[in-house]
């Protein structure tokens, strides 16, 4: 088994939220995370998350593979950010000089 980052999602709460990362090689048998608890991999878990969509000028939620993190809600098939609408629409831009 590979290790990686994984989602330690409690499922006790409405909604279900990630509360920790941790790493991990996924052997359940050498550790587990827990009652009430799924552990999903981080780089293969889809989140919903806030992007900018040039075509209309507004930000839009959109799948991002491998984004998830502490404090997003699970809603039993992707995470969802936890952070809300963005209030400005400036976007960061990196040019070559």
């Amino acid at each position: 088994m590979t290790v990686q980052n994984y989602l330690l999602i409690n499922t006790s709460v409405d909604p279900a939220i990630c509360e920790n990362i941790c790493v991990w090689d996924g052997n359940k048998e050498t550790w587990n995370p827990g009652e009430n608890y799924i552990a999903l991999p981080q780089d293969s878990t889809i989140a919903l998350d806030w992007s900018w969509n040039t075509n209309t000028n507004t930000w839009i939620m959109t799948d991002a593979v491998g984004q998830g993190q502490i404090g997003y809600t699970w809603n039993g098939e992707k995470l969802v950010t936890n952070f809300p609408y963005p209030s400005s629409n400036v976007v960061m831009e990196i040019k070559d000089f």
